[in-house]
């Protein structure tokens, strides 16, 4: 069986009605490759976490790519255990030459998440990026590449206001 990679790019802000739609799709999309896996993610609360999970769902390998060196502190407390335990189930982790993370950092970590995976999966409903590095950069960046990407927006999918 030969390797194959999947990176996720994605909102961050997402309702819990549609992290369950998103987490249905994602597993969809992931059974549905019938080669060894691994996946590619910055961890962040939303998108990237339920990815996390659903790599570990269909028993695949999860590589953490590490937007700067304090990445952790930019967590909301509120999610902070949820990035702890994806954290651990990761099998490696490529650091960014960042040591403050912000948005050049995201940018590159999305960037790199874009640039080496077989398939790009996306969780975006289609809006301009918020900031450098947001979902609209990195999608634009894979389309311009001509590689392989999967939107990923089920219908009733909505973001958090908050």
């Amino acid at each position: 069986m030969s390797d194959f990679s999947v990176g996720i790019t994605g909102h961050m802000n997402i309702s819990g009605a549609t992290r369950r739609l998103v987490a249905r799709a994602i597993v969809g999309e992931l059974a549905g490759i019938d080669q060894h896996l691994t996946g590619y993610t910055s961890l962040a609360p939303g998108a990237d976490q339920i990815f996390t999970w659903a790599l570990r769902a269909v028993g695949s390998e999860v590589v953490f790519v590490q937007p700067a060196d304090d990445i952790e502190t930019t967590i909301p407390a509120s999610n902070l255990n949820d990035f702890r335990a994806a954290r651990l189930i990761c099998s490696t982790t490529i650091r960014m030459p960042f040591a403050t993370a912000g948005e050049p950092a995201y940018f590159e970590a999305g960037s790199w998440i874009a640039d080496h995976a077989d398939l790009l999966l996306a969780v975006w409903d289609g809006k301009p990026a918020g900031g450098l590095g947001g979902t609209a950069d990195i999608v634009g960046r894979r389309r311009n590449s001509g590689r392989p990407l999967t939107i990923i927006w089920p219908d009733g999918s909505v973001r958090d206001s908050s």
